[in-house]
């Protein structure tokens, strides 16, 4: 038998997108309490790579600040952000570009917690950073 080996950080990260520029389109947000009992709003993104659709998950909450407010810049809801207020139903159908990360293993109070994709910022999509450095995949029609 013939294959190829992978390290087992490779085999951990097999599923994981890699880190780059991704456009995105939210499929799904919905209003949420925090465990913490903070009020957020849980998304799910929809990313094409390598004409394969995936779903990335994010939340949005108050005490992410930076990540609120470039996404609502992003998805043309900077009113919504000065005036202190966004809720679910406001971001459907929206759509730009993140930069996607690989958040690695963690364990926390012994519980172990695998790599996996985040968003570490959204941008607002036009033609002037469809060429930046990263991923660039045009299945997305927005």
């Amino acid at each position: 038998m013939k294959f190829t080996p992978k390290t087992e950080k490779e085999i951990k990260e097999l599923n994981l997108l890699p880190e780059g520029y991704y456009n995105f389109e939210v499929m799904e947000a919905k209003d949420v309490v925090s465990q913490n009992g903070n009020q957020m709003i849980s998304l799910v993104l929809r990313i094409n790579f390598n004409h394969k659709e995936r779903k990335l998950f994010d939340n949005l909450m108050e005490a992410f600040e930076f990540k609120l407010r470039s996404f609502c810049y992003a998805v043309g809801l900077q009113e919504n952000y000065e005036q202190g207020n966004l809720e679910a139903s406001d971001c459907m159908k929206k759509y730009g570009r993140i930069k996607v990360v690989i958040a690695p293993e963690k364990t926390v109070k012994g519980k172990t917690y695998k790599s996996r994709n985040e968003v570490e910022e959204y941008f607002v999509f036009d033609d002037s950073n469809a060429s930046e450095t990263g991923i660039i995949d045009d299945d997305i029609k927005f």
